[in-house]
């Protein structure tokens, strides 16, 4: 079955409804608001982070510089 152009367009047209260009609301406050709220907690991978880099640092101080050099 060989499908012409349009009826190819019309049925993109109809899986993919044009998308809404316009927002409903301001999105800035509502994330002032979740900046404020905050967990403040740290979950195990963040801390697996902050503990591997002192560690990677006493076991290859030849890293240091290079480490230095990206900050």
């Amino acid at each position: 079955m060989k499908l012409n152009d349009e009826e190819i367009r019309d049925m993109l047209r109809q899986a993919m409804p044009p998308a809404d260009s316009e927002l409903n609301a301001d999105l800035w406050p509502r994330m002032l608001r979740r900046l404020d709220e905050g967990s403040g907690r740290m979950v195990w991978f963040d801390r697996i982070l902050l503990l591997a880099v002192p560690v990677a640092m006493a076991l290859f101080p030849a890293v240091i510089p290079q480490l230095l050099y990206q900050l």
